[in-house]
């Protein structure tokens, strides 16, 4: 399935760029595909790729200047590779990126090349290309890279939030899959902040047991309590079945799956993150030189819980913050103030936080949540994750 998947994407590619005569130097596949990690779920005769196949066309350095129209055309040749895939029983969101021999000699240190490094694989044209990649040290990943790996899963937990608040809204298994990750890609966040990230999740999983014996840090303690969701997700990653998301996560009807069903793994997922939110951002502002000469712009109300007022793209916003210190908070406000994405990084997480702040109920209404953050959630919702999209990294 794998090979039939990756032929026909390459296919696809190379058949209309040879008409446009704009053949690559070089196809590289990247991402779980590339670490053979890719997520298939056979289903009614059907297979489903949660996630997505993703590549990297190398062309001429001369054509740098075409990337943004190669970028368009790419998206057009995408949905036809989309098409032919779905008529051979196949869904599967084909992913093409344009670049040039330079960007890989200039890899800059974060998570995404840090993978792409160890773990791309050539499967069209020159095999060379690979020679020229800039070798990335894990150690040199930036802690903030891994706090923007937990930020970008949590705007995919408030879009999730969102749809368990519409009737209208169905949830099916790819909105699901997106609770698996965020478990995985928590303890890989936790792991770079300790100068310990691996490409894999096989690696992943097999170093944190193995940490989680002997780090007496209070982070590995707290997500100890996590291991067996930490297992489950890594299982239900590599190979998901109906039985066991039938068994394990209580799924029955995979093409609308129960919202109350969702929200108590959201719940926990809630329980398991914001501690380690809290943790990073808290270690990358008592680290930043920049608190030095911040300077903050926003209205600042000493209450209780802390409120923000924030005008953010033309709009006042209060932003009401249940989960970090006082003294915390006051010196995250100067930093964050200076940072757009960590802003919206900031108040996204807030909402969440927010959203989740009673964790005892168990049917979705209105109690969870104050009228005041009830109005936040619906008013900013799709606006920070909008945000959230243009600030977004590829991880």
């Amino acid at each position: 399935m794998k090979d039939i998947i990756i032929n026909n994407s390459v296919t696809a590619l190379i058949r209309d760029l040879a008409i446009d005569k704009n053949l690559p130097i070089a196809v590289i596949l990247t991402g779980s595909f590339s670490r053979n990690e890719q997520s298939l779920l056979y289903l009614k005769n059907h297979s489903y790729v949660l996630g997505d196949i993703e590549f990297i066309v190398i062309f001429p350095q001369s054509k740098a200047n075409l990337l943004p129209k190669i970028k368009c055309r790419l998206k057009e040749i995408s949905g036809k590779a989309k098409k032919t895939l779905y008529n051979l029983g196949i869904n599967c969101e084909v992913e093409y990126t344009p670049a040039c021999p330079s960007y890989l000699k200039n890899l800059s240190n974060t998570i995404f090349n840090f993978e792409l490094y160890h773990h791309h694989q050539v499967v069209w044209g020159d095999n060379s290309i690979s020679n020229i990649f800039n070798q990335i040290d894990p150690l040199k990943v930036p802690k903030i890279d891994a706090f923007f790996l937990i930020c970008n899963r949590v705007a995919e937990q408030l879009l999730l939030f969102k749809k368990l608040f519409h009737k209208s809204d169905h949830i099916d298994i790819i909105d699901f899959y997106n609770i698996i990750k965020i478990y995985i890609d928590t303890m890989g966040s936790v792991m770079i902040f300790n100068g310990n990230y691996k490409p894999t999740y096989r690696e992943r999983l097999t170093f944190f047991i193995e940490e989680t014996k002997s780090n007496n840090k209070d982070i590995y303690i707290h997500l100890l309590k996590f291991k067996d969701k930490f297992v489950l997700s890594y299982e239900s990653k590599l190979n998901p079945t109906i039985e066991l998301f039938e068994k394990y996560w209580k799924i029955k009807n995979f093409e609308n799956i129960d919202k109350d069903v969702v929200y108590n793994c959201m719940k926990d997922v809630a329980r398991m993150l914001i501690p380690v939110w809290k943790w990073e951002s808290e270690s990358i502002i008592a680290n930043s030189n920049q608190l030095k000469s911040a300077k903050s712009s926003l209205k600042i109300y000493e209450t209780t819980p802390p409120v923000i007022n924030i005008k953010m793209w033309g709009k006042w916003v209060k932003i009401y913050c249940l989960n970090i210190s006082n003294y915390t908070f006051n010196f995250s406000i100067r930093f964050f103030s200076i940072n757009p994405q960590l802003l919206c990084y900031y108040e996204m997480y807030q909402i969440y936080a927010s959203l989740f702040s009673s964790m005892n109920g168990d049917k979705i209404n209105k109690s969870h949540v104050t009228n005041d953050m009830q109005a936040i959630h619906l008013g900013n919702i799709d606006r920070v994750t909008k945000t959230w999209k243009n600030y977004i990294r590829t991880t």
